[in-house]
């Protein structure tokens, strides 16, 4: 063989190698993870509307089999956390000091095909606390703590990179000790519903009619007090499917709840105070509202034998305030003999 044959050989040779090597880069990268370098530390101020106990909650986020409620957004099919080997993600949530910090790891994920290059990066920030009215009229802080991780899978062979973000919005209620997935008022590309719930106290909690007298309870008493009668109109649309959908028929009140009965007791003594106030401000002048808490729906939630609904008027209709007191005509010259005698 001539020498230049051998050398054009040898640069063949080089250039299959290097390209070889160029197609397998991603397998030869390593893996690797990181926080959000432009946000703070995840810190929510505490006002006079928190419990000053607080919350002390540990959170392990499986990364892998996402609870119901997580928001997928970008590739989801497949998705790049589908391709991941199992993984979890620890998150650490106290309050101390007049403040509620979160804190997590930031652990570093790999594909289950080894020739595959994991990029992973996480979030975690507070919004703006909001308020909610509980059943007894006091006012309880609602801090959202937003958990983001990024995760980008660069396969071999220039294959394309698949790039999955997964957020959870942990809604925390110190005032009431509760934490849940909050995902009803958020859009994504895919909204987990597949898998189980997640092990969080969350405010609503047991059987399906169970966590659906809870909600009736807090959800009117929010709506009342904040005189959100918008609110309070699609909550009228939720009591009705859920009674039609829940309850027995042919059982009397708070059976017809069958093993949610004890918490439909409980819901009609802690709604009291609520009916109180509603009566105080004439049913938010909605003849709506007065219409369904003197109607059948209501009855089959909270019971017939409210003591604030029996004796404090709310079965009569709701009007200025004076339209059924008798009034009674007195003359100049009547009062004028009042007067003397």
């Amino acid at each position: 063989m001539k020498r230049w044959h051998k050398r054009t050989l040898c640069i063949l040779a080089l250039g299959v190698a290097g390209l070889v090597a160029l197609a397998y880069r991603p397998a030869f990268c390593r893996d690797c993870a990181e926080k959000n370098k432009f946000l703070r530390d995840a810190i929510s101020e505490l006002s006079k509307h928190d419990d000053a106990q607080g919350i002390n909650l540990h959170y392990t986020w499986h990364l892998t089999k996402h609870p119901n409620g997580t928001l997928l957004m970008g590739d989801t099919q497949p998705d790049a956390f589908s391709m991941l080997q199992p993984a979890t993600w620890d998150i650490d949530i106290r309050t101390q000091n007049g403040k509620m910090e979160a804190t997590c790891n930031t652990p570093v994920l790999h594909a289950q095909d080894s020739t595959h290059w994991v990029k992973t990066e996480y979030r975690a920030y507070f919004t703006r606390p909001t308020l909610r009215y509980t059943p007894s009229g006091n006012i309880a802080a609602e801090h959202r703590l937003h958990l983001c991780c990024q995760v980008t899978i660069t396969p071999s062979f220039w294959g394309k990179p698949i790039r999955t973000s997964a957020t959870q919005i942990l809604r925390i209620i110190p005032n009431m000790g509760a934490v849940d997935l909050e995902s009803a008022y958020y859009t994504a590309d895919k909204i987990v519903t597949e898998n189980g719930e997640a092990n969080l106290p969350a405010l609503y909690y047991g059987t399906e009619r169970e966590k659906a007298l809870q909600y009736l309870l807090y959800e009117l008493a929010d709506g009342v007090y904040s005189h959100n009668t918008a609110g309070l109109h699609e909550y009228i649309d939720k009591a009705t499917e859920y009674v039609e959908r829940l309850t027995t028929a042919d059982a009397a009140w708070p059976y017809c709840w069958q093993e949610g009965a004890a918490e439909a007791k409980r819901a009609a003594q802690l709604i009291e105070p609520t009916l109180t106030y509603l009566q105080e401000v004439n049913c938010l002048d909605s003849q709506e509202l007065a219409d369904f808490v003197n109607g059948p729906v209501f009855a089959r939630i909270f019971g017939t034998e409210l003591k604030k609904r029996e004796t404090n008027g709310l079965l009569d209709d709701f009007g200025s305030g004076t339209d059924n007191i008798e009034f009674e005509i007195i003359t100049e010259d009547a009062f004028l003999n009042d007067e003397k005698n």
